[in-house]
């Protein structure tokens, strides 16, 4: 998590104009975005991470990155007395039965803690990535960078607890739009900039509460409710509200 601290930082500025603190301070608040669990390898005990979190009680895992050439010791023939009947069969596949975990595949470079990630650097504790770069605990993304506590995204760039969104850049707390930019909380909000608590809109600029503002009013209140968000962030590493709360649906 160290090397993407200073990213964080830098994404911090370019969103809210300042830094809010280090990113370990808002490790749990970004997790809301990412199903999947710790779980233990079956052969070596390591940790690891899969993107999941229904697996059946009971269920063993081992680590793809370290241990994919243990497996084939699951493939010995099974013996007579493992093949008597139907239940014998079932309980010796279910002692041989593995799930997989810690799967980083193509060309990879600083991952950790993260499941299903391909072409990808510099990621932590996240799932289901493809061919992005500056990820922390982020949910089923492709060809984006610089983001943080997201899910369900595409080709980003400095995006934060923002999800079902396409092409975003500069946003916090936003969800279910495409070409959004340098905007907190807003829902269903397309091809559009400098919006802050907006809703259903399409080509619009310096909103608030979907109240059409001249430039320097909007420069105004968007300084005053950063001011308030950011501080709410420093002294308590989250907001008690989030755009998929106040949306009725669930983050992530």
């Amino acid at each position: 998590m160290d090397n993407l601290n200073g990213v964080f930082k830098q994404t911090c500025k370019t969103i809210f104009g300042k830094e809010i603190g280090d990113l370990k301070n808002y490790e749990s608040y970004f997790k809301e975005a990412v199903p999947g669990m710790e779980v233990k390898s079956a052969f070596s005990g390591e940790t690891a991470f899969a993107a999941a979190d229904d697996y059946a009680k009971g269920s063993k895992f081992y680590n793809y990155q370290k241990e994919i050439d243990k497996i084939s010791t699951l493939n010995k023939p099974f013996n007579i007395n493992e093949i008597k009947d139907i239940d014998s069969l079932i309980n010796a596949t279910r002692e041989r039965y593995v799930y997989s975990s810690n799967k980083i595949l193509g060309k990879f470079e600083n991952v950790s803690a993260s499941d299903v990630i391909i072409d990808s650097i510099n990621i932590v504790g996240s799932a289901n990535l493809s061919k992005c770069k500056n990820a922390a605990f982020c949910f089923l993304a492709r060809e984006s960078q610089n983001v943080f506590g997201c899910a369900s995204f595409g080709f980003d760039t400095n995006v934060i607890r923002s999800c079902y969104h396409k092409n975003n850049a500069r946003t916090f707390e936003c969800a279910v739009e495409e070409y959004l930019s340098d905007s907190l909380f807003c829902y269903n909000v397309f091809n559009s900039s400098d919006c802050i608590f907006c809703f259903n809109l399409k080509n619009k600029k310096n909103m608030v509460a979907n109240i059409q503002l001249t430039k320097e009013q909007y420069s105004s209140k968007k300084a005053d409710l950063i001011e308030q968000i950011t501080s709410e962030l420093e002294s308590k590493g989250r907001l008690d509200f989030s755009i998929m709360g106040l949306s009725g649906r669930l983050h992530g």
